[in-house]
């Protein structure tokens, strides 16, 4: 039973998530690396932060650099 309402509640991680680790504070990676709650949401302004410079740009690589360094992360 509680395994189905942990399913229920989407608690449960995928195997895409396969060494995550959840805990009440952070979310490590399977590398060990911690992110914060308070993190995530600062990481994705970052993001989009990034993407916007790399659009400004005046070099029209920059953003093809810029999803290649997404994609190696």
């Amino acid at each position: 039973m509680k395994l189905m309402r942990l399913h229920a509640g989407r608690q449960v991680l995928t195997a895409e998530w396969e060494g995550w680790i959840v805990k009440p504070e952070v979310i490590v990676t399977p590398e060990g690396f911690e992110i914060r709650r308070t993190e995530l949401g600062g990481l994705r302004e970052m993001l989009a932060w990034a993407h916007s410079l790399a659009q400004r740009s005046r070099d029209p690589r920059d953003l093809e650099r810029y999803w290649e360094l997404l994609k190696a992360a």
